[in-house]
């Protein structure tokens, strides 16, 4: 059992937490991530880009939220490219990080989701320190 909780990504836990067998776990989410119906996978698709951070979150939040959705469509066999992701997480920045967004898209070179997410966090520290100043 413990081998299926190590091997999943954290948001599906909560679908498994509650068997006490192997092979309920293993059914429970072969269940979910063989439904396929049009209008979850539309409500999917279109949920990235209405995904918006709002001025209390924190960064990290709003990357693992970006994140979630993008293995849920994974497990759907619905993949966002890595230049899609980052003009996602870049237009749902708030309109205070407007500046950064637009020196992120200047760069000649696209970053990796992981990278922005690194840039972020570094941005959100500066701004952070700027604030206690």
């Amino acid at each position: 059992m413990s081998i299926i909780v190590d091997s999943i990504k954290d948001h599906l836990i909560p679908y498994i937490s509650h068997f006490d067998s192997s092979k309920k776990m293993y059914d429970a989410l072969t269940n979910l991530l063989s439904v396929r119906n049009i209008g979850l996978v539309m409500s999917l698709k279109n949920e990235p880009r209405d995904m918006k951070m709002n001025e209390d979150d924190i960064i990290t939040s709003y990357f693992v939220r970006i994140s979630q959705l993008r293995d849920q469509l994974q497990a759907i066999e619905e993949i966002i490219s890595e230049k899609e992701l980052v003009n996602i997480v870049l237009n749902g920045l708030p309109k205070t990080w407007d500046a950064f967004a637009a020196s992120m898209n200047t760069r000649k070179e696209y970053l990796t989701f992981e990278e922005l997410w690194t840039c972020c966090a570094q941005e959100e520290s500066r701004i952070n320190a700027k604030e206690k100043l």
